[in-house]
């Protein structure tokens, strides 16, 4: 099988002065594309990976596939933010802030709407007509 050298340490014992990049035809090349030595490649020159091979991924196909799912996530989540940014720009947001201001009412107060409502007791607190009317 034609393979090329990818890494710089191994020396293969045929062809000692074999450069990275260069191809060299070994018969049974397994262990060193599992190894991330050589690659496998046709007779074009274009690599052939360890999982066609072998079904086996290398540390480095494994590498360069978490990089491709990375970058797809990356995109995924542009395309999205896109299209949210494109929904708010689409239809204007109106922030309406309304501020209600709360006075408190007087005993006397309280105890007229607690009569009006039915719900008055005798010797009713403050807080016991507030808690009522709630």
């Amino acid at each position: 099988m034609l393979v090329k050298k990818i890494d710089s340490e191994w020396m293969p014992s045929e062809k000692k002065d074999l450069k990275v990049g260069d191809t060299i035809e070994i018969t049974d090349p397994k262990d060193l594309i599992l190894q991330g030595k050589a690659v496998a490649v046709t007779k074009e020159g274009a690599e052939i990976s360890a999982y066609e091979l072998y079904n086996v991924v290398t540390r480095d196909e494994r590498k360069d596939f978490e990089e491709y799912l990375k970058i797809k996530k990356q995109k995924s989540l542009e395309e999205q933010l896109k299209k949210e940014n494109e929904e708010l720009k689409k239809t204007p947001a109106e922030v309406v802030q309304t501020v209600e201001v709360v006075t408190p009412l007087s005993y006397q107060e309280l105890l007229k709407k607690a009569q009006d409502k039915g719900i008055w007791k005798v010797g009713m607190t403050k807080r016991q007509l507030e808690e009522a009317l709630k």
